[in-house]
């Protein structure tokens, strides 16, 4: 009986050593931690420095430097934004940075700031950029490049205007007033030209000047025309090619040229009498061409 009880242990363990590696090996293997994917880290944040308003027509430049050490930063777009789209711009730029952070791509920035605004250009190894702006309007410049933090810097694009004529004329005689863009040779469509006694130019010119310091430089919702009406006399508008004619009594007078959006511009004519033909005294003799004899 011993010997029985004996056998069976040994049989007992002899299964329990046979059964215990198979289960080990039925049991699934253990799930490896997966390695964690690094993700792009900013390289810093861009700081651009830029005029705050610039004349149409002139090359304005700016540059972009990383803020923490002042390098400049080759290849970064420069998008310019209309100031009525700016909201919607930044709102976009704010939750692609919350969701993808320094992982966002050039491509992102793009599809974002494309949609509200224009491409400047890049800029070069220096952090320099170069610009013509052709038209006023009032804007946010917008750099950007991918593993940055994008910056913003407001801009006021101003046309001023410039206005040329005779310095002086003959009453009565055509007068041919010609306007274009300060520093440049481009003309301007569309301006008014008003004619001002030249003694009351001086109060005139205080009050169009007072009217640019109250908005600010912002002379897009300027009503010059209305200003104008009562003060002065209207000589027409230029046509494309920037020239207005019209003729003056005798006097002195300013000229003013006006633009909605536009700084107004100045000058002076002297428009003198015709003069008074001589009198022929009586008596005398008229000049006689004679006569070919036959």
């Amino acid at each position: 009986m011993k010997r029985w009880k004996l056998f069976l242990t040994s049989v007992a363990a002899l299964i329990l050593m046979v059964v215990t590696p198979l289960s080990a090996l039925a049991a699934d293997p253990p799930t490896p931690t997966p390695t964690p994917v690094a993700r792009p880290v900013l390289k810093g944040t861009l700081a651009m420095v830029a005029p705050h308003v610039v004349t149409a027509g002139h090359r304005m430049s700016l540059a972009v430097f990383l803020r923490s050490n002042q390098e400049p930063v080759g290849g970064v777009g420069i998008w310019a934004v209309p100031q009525a789209n700016i909201a919607a711009a930044r709102a976009a730029i704010k939750t692609l940075r919350q969701t993808a952070g320094a992982a966002a791509t050039e491509q992102d920035y793009r599809a974002i700031l494309d949609a509200n605004g224009t491409l400047l250009g890049r800029t070069n190894d220096n952090g320099k950029l170069y610009h013509v702006f052709d038209n006023p309007a009032r804007l946010v410049l917008v750099a950007v490049k991918a593993q940055y933090a994008p910056d913003f810097s407001r801009l006021a694009v101003k046309q001023v205007l410039a206005v040329a004529a005779p310095n002086r004329s003959v009453a009565g005689n055509p007068v041919t007033i010609r306007v274009h863009q300060k520093g440049t040779a481009d003309p301007v469509g569309g301006a008014s030209v008003w004619a001002i006694p030249q003694a009351n130019a001086p109060a005139i010119r205080a009050q169009l000047a007072q009217t640019i310091t109250a908005n600010k430089g912002n002379l897009a919702n300027v009503n010059w025309d209305g200003i104008l009406n009562s003060l002065a006399t209207s000589l027409g508008q230029t046509g494309a090619d920037g020239r207005v004619t019209n003729s003056f009594a005798a006097g002195r007078y300013v000229l003013v040229a006006t633009k909605k959006g536009s700084v107004p511009a100045y000058t002076q004519i002297n428009v003198v009498a015709p003069p008074t033909p001589n009198p022929t005294p009586a008596g005398t003799p008229s000049a006689v061409v004679p006569r070919t004899a036959k």
